[in-house]
C-alpha cells in the first residue's frame, strides 16, 4: 500500500497545476480500472522500490487494455527506499502547500487505506528515482481480455509482471506530459 500510493502522490504533484482538477481525476482511490480517468482518457499508475525498477506487476487484464479508450497511459515511478527521502505525510503536506482541498485529499488519501498523520508511515520513506511514461496502445507489450478471449472461461485472476525493456522508448518530458495530460491536450 505504501508504494502505491506513494507512487501515486507523486503523480498528483505533477497535475498540481489544476490541484481541484487533480482530485477529480484521482480515482484510485475508488478501485477502478485506472488510476486517474478524465473525459479524455486512462492513465494507470504503477511503482515499484525494486532495485533495477525494470519491471511492473500488473493486477488484472484491463490495465493496460486501450480498447475503447479516447487513450491509455501508463506511468512508472521508481522508488527507493531512502532515510533522506519523503515520508507520506511530507508528501500529503507538499500537496496541501501546493494548493490541493484539504478534506477532499485526505478523504482519498484515507480511502487509500492511509490516515494522514497517524504515525504509520513513521521510518518509511522514499525518495524517487524516476518516473516515466508511455502511451499504450494496441502494439504495446502486455495481456489484454480480448486477445484471450474464451480462453479466460473459469478464470478468477490474472496477475503478470511485464518487463519494461520490452516496451517502446517513454515518453520524453515527463513532468510535462503531467500537467499536458490533466488538460486533456496530449
Amino acid at each position: 500500500v505504501l508504494v502505491g500510493l506513494t507512487g501515486e502522490l507523486v503523480i498528483l504533484s505533477h497535475m498540481m497545476t489544476d490541484p481541484s482538477a487533480a482530485l477529480d481525476a484521482w480515482t484510485g482511490p475508488e478501485r477502478l480500472t485506472h488510476d486517474f480517468s478524465t473525459g479524455s482518457g486512462e492513465l494507470e499508475v504503477k511503482s515499484t522500490a525494486a532495485v533495477d525498477g525494470t519491471f511492473i506487476s500488473l493486477s488484472n487484464l484491463d490495465q493496460l487494455d486501450p480498447t475503447g479508450l479516447p487513450a491509455l497511459h501508463l506511468a512508472v515511478v521508481h522508488l527507493r527506499e531512502d532515510k533522506a527521502g519523503a515520508s507520506l505525510d511530507e508528501r500529503i503536506r507538499s500537496l496541501l502547500d501546493a494548493g490541493a482541498p484539504r478534506d477532499r485529499l485526505l478523504k482519498l488519501v484515507e480511502e487509500e487505506g492511509y490516515v494522514y498523520e497517524s504515525g504509520t508511515d513513521e521510518g518509511v520513506r522514499f525518495s524517487v528515482r524516476s518516473v516515466r511514461a508511455w502511451r499504450v496502445d494496441d502494439g504495446f507489450p502486455g495481456l489484454r481480455r480480448g486477445e484471450i478471449g474464451r480462453r479466460l472461461a473459469g478464470v478468477s485472476n490474472v496477475r503478470y509482471e511485464l518487463a519494461l525493456d520490452a516496451a517502446p522508448p517513454p515518453i520524453s518530458d515527463a513532468e510535462k506530459f503531467f500537467a499536458q495530460w490533466l488538460e486533456g491536450t496530449c
